[in-house]
This record gives C-alpha cells, sequence and structure tokens, in this order.
C-alpha cells in the first residue's frame, strides 16, 4: 500500500464529528455523522470538518491567498522569518524520532500547514504526518478547528503546533481538546509567541511568558518533559525592525519587495540567539517560547 493510502486510512481512523464527537460515516462526497445527521463535505480530497466560530478567520485566510505576489513568492528563496535555536530542534527531531509517524500504529498531526523552511526540513523524512487547521499557507489533510478537533478521544500519539494558538479566540479550549484526542502517554509540542508584533490582524488574540506557557498546559493535567526558548531575543528585534519598517510603507508590490528584501538583510543578526539561548537574559525578551508535555500514562 502506498504512503498516500495508508496516511489516508490513518484519517478515516481518528475522525469524528467535530460537534458530537461521534463516528463519521465516510461517502463519496461527504462524511455524515450517524449521531446528530451533519453533513461534512470533501473537496479535492480535503476533508472539510469546521466549526462555525472559525468561519469568518477561514475566508479572511483564503481571501488573501493565491495572489499574484504570494505566486512570485513562491519562486522567490527567502528565509523564514524566525530564527529556530538548536535546543528546539532538538525537541522536534528527537520526538520525531522517538515515536516515528510512519509506523502503522502511530498517528503525529500538526495543527497548522508547518509552511515554514524549517519545519518542511524537519518533516522530510516522514510521510504521514497529519495537518490540520484553516487553508493558509501550505497544504492541510484536514480542514478543521483547533477549539472542535474533529477527532476521537485517545487516537493520537503526537502533536505539533507552532504560531497558532495566538490566532485562536479560546486558547484553554484548544488546549482541553489537544488533550482529549490524544493517548494516554501521547506528547504535545508547542510553540507561542511571546515578543512578536500584532499580526494577522485582527485575529491576534494573546502572547505568552515561559511560565505562563506551562501553566496553560498544566491546567489541563499535562506533565511538562521540557520547555524553553524556540526563538530568541535578536530574533524579536530583528522582527520589530522588520515589520516596523514595512508597516511604514504603503501596501502594494514596493512593500512585497522590501519585506523578503529586510529578511535577507536581517537574517545574519538572527544567529546571535545561537550564543545566549540558553541564559536567563534571552527568556526576558525571547521571541517564542516551546513546551513539550506529556498526556499522563493511565
Amino acid at each position: 500500500m502506498s504512503a498516500s493510502k495508508i496516511k489516508n486510512k490513518k484519517i478515516d481512523a481518528i475522525l469524528a464529528c467535530p460537534t458530537c464527537k461521534h463516528h463519521l460515516i465516510k461517502h463519496k462526497e461527504y462524511y455524515l455523522c450517524e449521531n446528530c445527521n451533519l453533513k461534512f463535505p470533501k473537496d479535492n480530497n480535503l476533508n472539510i470538518l469546521i466549526s462555525d466560530e472559525m468561519k469568518e478567520l477561514s475566508s479572511h485566510f483564503q481571501s488573501k491567498e493565491k495572489d499574484i505576489k504570494e505566486r512570485i513568492k513562491n519562486l522567490i528563496p527567502y528565509p523564514d522569518a524566525r530564527l529556530w535555536t538548536r535546543k528546539s530542534k532538538r525537541a522536534i527531531s528527537n520526538t520525531l524520532r522517538n515515536i516515528n509517524p510512519d509506523l502503522e500504529n502511530k498517528i503525529v498531526i500538526n495543527i497548522g500547514s508547518a509552511s515554514e523552511r524549517i519545519f518542511k526540513k524537519l518533516f522530510k523524512p516522514y510521510n504521514q504526518i497529519i495537518k490540520i487547521g484553516i487553508p493558509h499557507k501550505g497544504q492541510i489533510d484536514i480542514f478543521g478547528d483547533a477549539m472542535k478537533l474533529p477527532l476521537k478521544n485517545n487516537c493520537l500519539d503526537l502533536i505539533i503546533s507552532s504560531s497558532v494558538m495566538e490566532h485562536i479566540p479560546d486558547p484553554e479550549l484548544a488546549v482541553s481538546e489537544s488533550f482529549r484526542v490524544l493517548k494516554p502517554g501521547g506528547k504535545i509540542y508547542c510553540e507561542i509567541p511571546f515578543m512578536v508584533g500584532y499580526h494577522m490582524i485582527p485575529h491576534d488574540y494573546q502572547r505568552y511568558t515561559i511560565q505562563g506557557i506551562e501553566k496553560l498546559f498544566s491546567r489541563h493535567n499535562y506533565k511538562l518533559i521540557e520547555k524553553g526558548i524556540s526563538s530568541g531575543p535578536f530574533t524579536a528585534y530583528m522582527l520589530m525592525i522588520h515589520h516596523s519598517v514595512i508597516n511604514i510603507v504603503p501596501k502594494g508590490f514596493l512593500r512585497f519587495v522590501l519585506r523578503i528584501l529586510l529578511l535577507w538583510i536581517l537574517l545574519p543578526f538572527k544567529y546571535l540567539d545561537y550564543l545566549v539561548e540558553n541564559s536567563k537574559w534571552a527568556e526576558i525578551f525571547a521571541c517564542n517560547f516551546y513546551y513539550l508535555g506529556e498526556k499522563p500514562p493511565k
């Protein structure tokens, strides 16, 4: 069986109604909840299981996608806006390697499209990481809402999420949902920004300190494995300069060119984060923090 067929089989095994969490019956063009009789369509092999709360955000993203600037951007090499610390990259790669998403009995999801180059690189060895979220950048497998995950209870081995939680109106509900769908002993890796400007306006709702991100997950019974800086203070400083400059320039092609040019100009300064990533000083001004936790085994 091909990798794509195995992945689709895994998806069918974990899908549930986002409203009542009941089993879904698969039809050719839609899924049907046998409990509440709701229908959820399939469109070009994309499973569309989204709640009403996220339809506005979905339309906001889709209206900005696939314009001429986005198509040009895909042809031009440019770095990620953030630089990830060595510690955070090790946490992701070691967790993926220990669980191995391609094993038949393991199911790993990424909440979001993982469009950043760092995640494309870390995910490249694996064929069966399932992406769930709202169409924005990159590709997803399930069109769904983190506050109402269309997944069965206790079905996942690992959840990965990066720079998504700040765009969720109710992060407490999203973390509670993640706990529900993880198997006992399942892991979660989550990155949330701290020193980052207001973005994806108006769908940007919160920031977390390193203590705040730990408390968020501990309130929902997660056990901490490790936490740390995923992007450091120099990345934060450079992003603030970047956002400040480009937002002075009126929207248009000039801003588009300036955005990409500044990413390259400011990139070398972000590598200073490697010198301070383990210091307490870096926590005070960090760009993003990460949390790696576990749902306690029974």
